[in-house]
């Protein structure tokens, strides 16, 4: 069928099953297309799956240099103590 042949070569697998499990010439084309949506949309889940596990998260603590101050000199009274 000529939609098969137009798919980009990442569908090259589900196109090949279908192929194989199917008689293309008895194959309706609403079950074709069916089938095609269910695995564009199984791609799309696994492509945001891979791009949500890459991302990272980075938190910093903020502060502020009177607050590193205060911090540092009750550390030294402490010391003296």
């Amino acid at each position: 069928m000529k939609i098969l042949r137009s798919l980009p070569s990442k569908w090259h697998t589900k196109v090949t099953a279908i192929q194989e499990a199917k008689d293309l010439t008895k194959l309706p084309m609403e079950k074709l297309i069916g089938s095609l949506m269910t695995y564009e949309i199984n791609l799309a889940k696994k492509l945001q799956e891979s791009e949500d596990k890459k991302k990272k998260s980075i938190a910093l603590k903020a502060t502020t240099k009177e607050e590193e101050d205060v911090e540092e000199k009750i550390k030294v009274r402490k010391m003296m103590i």
